[in-house]
């Protein structure tokens, strides 16, 4: 992500709505957004690291209430909530963490909704 062609872009959006860059509560707006983009979009970016252990167990696994959030691909605005995971290891199991990680790297992108749930 071009940081510096965000925060050009976050002043002209202020300029068009009508208001002041450089009134005082705006002028290190754009660079909040920058910075505030790149961890919200960084689903782009990220690689995930799904490393296996393998197991005989057969049963389900299932990790619940994983929390996310993400930004409508239509508006532009935050939405949030919770993720159910379950699958059969067939023999591969991932850590915990791996899977939030995946649901992480997923929900930081533009979406719609029924996309993550």
């Amino acid at each position: 992500m071009d940081e510096e062609r965000i925060k050009k872009l976050v002043r002209e959006l202020i300029i068009e709505i009508g208001e002041d860059p450089t009134r005082e509560g705006l002028i290190k707006t754009p660079e909040r957004i920058a910075n505030a983009y790149k961890e919200i979009f960084g689903g782009y970016d990220s690689n995930s690291d799904l490393s296996v252990q393998f197991s005989e167990d057969s049963e389900v696994v299932v990790v619940r209430d994983i929390q996310f959030y993400s930004m409508c691909e239509h508006h532009m605005l935050p939405f949030f909530g919770k993720i159910q995971l379950a699958y059969s290891p067939n023999g591969r199991i991932f850590g915990i963490s791996k899977l939030v990680r995946l649901v992480e790297k997923y929900s930081r992108r533009l979406q719609i909704q029924e996309r993550m749930t």
